[in-house]
C-alpha cells in the first residue's frame, strides 16, 4: 500500500514543493482563450464562460492558458508545467515565510474516560539568507584564514525566527465508573477523577521563539504543563539558551551552498547535493537525483501521466478559481471519492472494509491551495475536517489491520473538528530579522 501511495502523491509533491520554493518569471498577460491540452488547438470562448485566465509556458514554449476547470487533464497539465518551470528556473526566492493557525476541538474516548480538548495555536517561520551574492570556494582544499574569515562575514546575512504561541484545554470529561477497570483496582478510579478535576481547571500553553541573528541563535521557551500530565519539577518551562557563532566551523560550507542555490535551477542544486550525501544502508528514507529528462512533449500521450490524470480525477481535484492571476486548487474528498482511490491504487480489500463507514456524497475534509501557476508559488493553503469521527473510525479498523494482534490502540474513538490554514510569503515581503527582547538575560550554551 504504501508503495502504491507513493507513486500515486509523487506528482503532487513535486507541484508542492515547487511552488513553496520556487519563481519562474513574470505572470503573462491575460487570454480570452483556451488550448486544448492534448493538442495545440486553440478552443474559442466567451465572458460568460471564462471571467479570468493564466498563462503558463509549456515545454515547446507554446502559451498554455488555464481558465476554471474541473477537468482533470487542464488541472493535470497546468500543475505539472507550473511545478517544472519552478523547478528548472534559476531565478530562486531569496526568503520565504510561512504563517500558521490550527484550531480545532476533539473529544477522545479511551476506556472508561472521555474528555474534550480544544486547541488554539499559531505559528510562523521566516527564513531569509539576504539579496546580495554569497562566495563559493572549494572546500576539498584547505582554504587560507582570509577565506575563512570571508565566509563568516557573509553569514552573518542569514536570518530566521521561528514563533509558535498556543493553549489546548480540557473539559467535559466523563469517567464510566462501572467499567471493569475499576473494579479490578478500587483506588484507579478516585486517582482519574482527581487527575480531571485537574486538568479541566488548567491548560497548556507556549510561548516560544527561535531566530537566528548575526551568526547567534537565541530561543525563548516559555511554557506551562498541567500538573497531572507532567512532573512538579517540568510544570512551568522559563528557558532562555543563546549560542554564538554557529556557522563559525561550517561557514565556508554554508556560503558555497548558497552561492550554488543563487545560481542553479532547484532541480539541479538538489541533484548535486543529494550526490554528496551518503546514506546508511539501513536508511528507511534515502534521497535520490530526479531525472527530469522523461518529462517531455511526449510524455503528456504517455501511460504515465494518464495515470496521474486518473488520479486527480478520481480526487476531484479543480481549479476553482482564478484571480488576478491566481489559482485557486480545490478538493473536497468525500466518502466515494475515498473509496475510488483506494480502488484505483489496488487496495480492493481495504476500500470493502471501510466502505461502510463512509458515507457517500457527505464531505469528510475540504482542501484548498491558492497558487500563482506562472511564477509557481503557493500563496494560501488550508484544510477543514468537520468528520474527524468517521475519518478516526476509518484510521483506526486500517490502522488495527496493520498492528500486531496484542497491540493496543490510542484511542476507542473520536470526533470533533480541526482546521488548519498556512499563508506563505516571498522576498521583499519578509522581514526575518528578529531583535532579542529587552528583560531577557539570555544564557551562553554551546548548543541551544
Amino acid at each position: 500500500m504504501k508503495k502504491n501511495l507513493l507513486k500515486a502523491s509523487a506528482f503532487l509533491g513535486l507541484a508542492i514543493s515547487a511552488f513553496v520554493l520556487a519563481s519562474c518569471g513574470e505572470s503573462a498577460e491575460e487570454s480570452t482563450e483556451v488550448v486544448n491540452p492534448t493538442t495545440t488547438e486553440t478552443l474559442p470562448t466567451t465572458t460568460e464562460e471564462m471571467s479570468e485566465t493564466v498563462e503558463i509556458t509549456d515545454l515547446d514554449g507554446k502559451v498554455f492558458t488555464v481558465s476554471e476547470t474541473k477537468d482533470a487533464n487542464v488541472v493535470t497539465k497546468a500543475l505539472l508545467l507550473s511545478a517544472l518551470n519552478g523547478v528548472k528556473s534559476e531565478k530562486n526566492p531569496y526568503a520565504i515565510a510561512f504563517d500558521a493557525a490550527l484550531l480545532g476541538s476533539i473529544t477522545a474516548k479511551r476506556s472508561a474516560i472521555t474528555g474534550t480538548l480544544d486547541a488554539n495555536v499559531k505559528a510562523s517561520v521566516a527564513a531569509s539568507i539576504g539579496d546580495k551574492p554569497y562566495t563559493g570556494f572549494d572546500v576539498t582544499k584547505e582554504l587560507t584564514e582570509e577565506e575563512i574569515n570571508k565566509a563568516i562575514l557573509e553569514v552573518n546575512n542569514i536570518a530566521a525566527v521561528a514563533s509558535l504561541k498556543g493553549e489546548v484545554l480540557f473539559s467535559d470529561f466523563v469517567i464510566d465508573e462501572k467499567d471493569p477497570i475499576f473494579t479490578e483496582d478500587p483506588t484507579l478510579l478516585d486517582q482519574v477523577k482527581k487527575q480531571a478535576l485537574a486538568l479541566a481547571k488548567d491548560k497548556i500553553d507556549a510561548d516560544i521563539r527561535v531566530f537566528i541573528k548575526e551568526n547567534t541563535a537565541y530561543g525563548e521557551f516559555f511554557a506551562h504543563i498541567p500538573d497531572a500530565i507532567s512532573s512538579k519539577d517540568e510544570s512551568d518551562i522559563h528557558y532562555t539558551p543563546k549560542t554564538e557563532g554557529i556557522f563559525n566551523d561550517i561557514a565556508p560550507m554554508v556560503t558555497t551552498a548558497l552561492s550554488d542555490y543563487q545560481n542553479s535551477s532547484l532541480i539541479n542544486f538538489y541533484n548535486k547535493y543529494v550526490e554528496m550525501m551518503e546514506f546508511d544502508e539501513n536508511a528507511k528514507v534515502k534521497l535520490e537525483p530526479i531525472d527530469l529528462s522523461m518529462v517531455n512533449a511526449e510524455f503528456f500521450e504517455s501511460e504515465e501521466y494518464q495515470r496521474i490524470v486518473s488520479f486527480v480525477e478520481t480526487l476531484g481535484i479543480e481549479i476553482s478559481e482564478i484571480k488576478d492571476g491566481v489559482a485557486t486548487v480545490s478538493l473536497d474528498i468525500t466518502g466515494a471519492k475515498v473509496k475510488n482511490f483506494l480502488k484505483l491504487i489496488g487496495q480492493d480489500s481495504i476500500a470493502t472494509v471501510v466502505n461502510p463507514l463512509l458515507p457517500k456524497d457527505e464531505s469528510l475534509a475540504k482542501i484548498a491551495l491558492t497558487v500563482d501557476l506562472a511564477k509557481a508559488r503557493l500563496n494560501h493553503f488550508e484544510i477543514s475536517i468537520d468528520e474527524i469521527e468517521t475519518i478516526g473510525s476509518v484510521a483506526l479498523v486500517v490502522a488495527a489491520l496493520y498492528m500486531p494482534e496484542d497491540a493496543v490502540l490510542p484511542v476507542d474513538s473520536v470526533k470533533g473538528s480541526i482546521s488548519l490554514t498556512i499563508d506563505v510569503k516571498y522576498d521583499a515581503d519578509i522581514n526575518a530579522v528578529a531583535e532579542p527582547k529587552e528583560g531577557i538575560e539570555y544564557e551562553v550554551k554551546e548548543y541551544l
